[in-house]
């Protein structure tokens, strides 16, 4: 054991280190940017790191409630359930949101806007939850908070900084709530600082990005605060709860949507996933803007279908698309949300695609009387569920002390980090474990591997302890 005691203006910190398997070196430093807001955190006194080795816990995202999400999520963020529209108009006005931006606006198509990023693509990797949400989400949510555009690779964050540290070293999915964990406690950086990769190449699947600057420029972005919005199939399971557009399931989003945020969901596909081109009606002039572009119809159920993590980025109304096949322009068949998605912009809509409102159903709410397609016969799943949203930190200047740790081993996911603090003042005592030393809360963690597989063994962390 190694131990040592480090003077930061009224800080008092001593730094104990046992080595398992490893090296490590441990130091502790002050943020000068603010050196004056050193004074107003609580004084710390016996900070200590040590190693263990635990096995990678198992998680079914798909059957995860909101109790369970919150004791993932973890102290660095917040999980806020939004169920009723009620209950979102409160959520945005407290947010500083403009609540009169109500959902009688018919459409609306975030991804217009300055802040959303171009289209990307994923490639072969299976990346697609960083994708949607450090790539998409964060992006936008973030610039648009500090007001400033998706047009360069220093305004866009990365999703391979949060995918390697979350996929085990390997190129299968990451899980939603990993990804929601390193943002909320690590932070985002820059596609100029990580790039992106679509190739399966075992390096690039095995590098934990290490670099101290790396990890000081993300404790500038980190994702606040959390909450969950119902699709009208997440409580009530109504098999068929959405029968038009003006359904008051779907008012919760909408008005999400209205108010320039965009969401995450899942959806089971795309083996799954039924799908249609949009075509002209005479009595629908809004389809003939939209001629040609793809709109999934439903989702099938599948038992070896896989889940893809999506962007809802808007909605619009009075979109038809003929699902029983009768010709007859009805209420159930009306009205689509807009969804980004990680495949490039050579797929399907420039890399959008449509999601009718009646996919969300469990059991389709259109009329099957006489149609050539019996819809209450097909076995189907919702195509959207597990939308998640999120605020953002702005004051990004915050942070000012950091603890850095010097690591050299061959297996990462032996590693795990215990931060003890004792509050002088008071004689309160915490434990942090810090993202991504944490594999009791992280499903898959780091994996079997070096850090840093392009550089060698050794890596540089700076964990944000304010």
């Amino acid at each position: 054991m190694k131990k040592g005691k480090i003077i930061l203006g009224s800080v008092a910190i001593v730094i104990c280190t046992i080595l398992a398997g490893g090296i490590i070196k441990s130091t502790a430093s002050k943020n000068e940017e603010n050196p004056e807001k050193i004074s107003n955190k609580n004084i710390l006194d016996n900070i200590s790191n040590q190693y263990s080795i635990k096995q990678d816990v198992t998680i079914d995202e798909n059957n995860i409630d909101n109790k369970t999400l919150r004791q993932i999520i973890g102290k660095n963020a917040k999980l806020v359930e939004l169920n009723k529209i009620s209950e979102v108009r409160k959520y945005l006005k407290e947010n500083s949101r403009d609540t009169n931006k109500k959902p009688d606006t018919t459409r609306i198509d975030n991804s217009t806007s300055k802040y959303f990023p171009p289209i990307g693509s994923q490639g072969s990797v299976g990346s697609c939850t960083s994708w949607a949400t450090v790539y998409y989400q964060m992006t936008y949510t973030m610039n648009k908070a500090l007001d400033r555009e998706s047009n360069t690779n220093e305004n866009i964050f990365s999703p391979m900084w949060v995918f390697t540290m979350t996929n085990a070293g390997k190129k299968g999915n990451t899980k939603y709530v990993d990804v929601m964990r390193v943002l909320s406690e690590v932070g985002a950086v820059s596609i100029d600082s990580v790039p992106t990769f679509r190739e399966i190449i075992e390096k690039d699947l095995k590098t934990i990005y290490t670099e101290n600057n790396n990890w000081l420029e993300a404790s500038k972005y980190k994702a606040k605060e959390y909450y969950t919005v119902n699709l009208g199939n997440d409580l009530s399971w109504d098999i068929s709860k959405i029968t038009s557009p003006s359904c008051e399931a779907l008012q919760g989003i909408k008005t999400i949507l209205a108010n320039g945020e965009i969401i995450t969901c899942t959806t089971f596909g795309p083996s799954a996933w039924v799908k249609e081109s949009i075509v002209a009606n005479s009595k629908v002039p809004e389809n003939d803007k939209y001629i040609g572009e793809k709109i999934i119809t439903r989702n099938e159920y599948k038992s070896k279908c896989g889940t893809h993590r999506v962007t809802i980025v808007g909605y619009n109304n009075h979109i038809w698309v003929d699902i029983n096949k009768n010709g007859i322009v009805e209420e159930g068949e009306k009205g689509a949300f807009k969804i980004a998605n990680s495949w490039g912009d050579y797929s399907d809509n420039k890399g959008f695609f449509w999601v009718s409102y009646d996919a969300l159903n469990i059991k389709s709410s259109v009329n099957t009387n006489k149609t050539v397609v019996n819809l209450n016969k097909l076995s189907r799943r919702p195509a959207l569920t597990k939308a998640i949203g999120f605020t953002v930190d702005t004051d990004i200047n915050d942070s000012n002390l950091f603890l850095e740790l010097k690591l050299v081993t061959s297996n990462a996911r032996s590693v795990e980090v215990t931060i003890n603090a004792t509050d002088k003042a008071t004689g309160s005592f915490y434990t942090y474990n810090p993202i991504p030393f944490d594999n009791s809360s992280l499903s898959k963690s780091l994996g079997k591997r070096p850090f840093n597989s392009h550089k060698g063994n050794e890596a540089d962390f700076m964990i944000d302890l304010t």
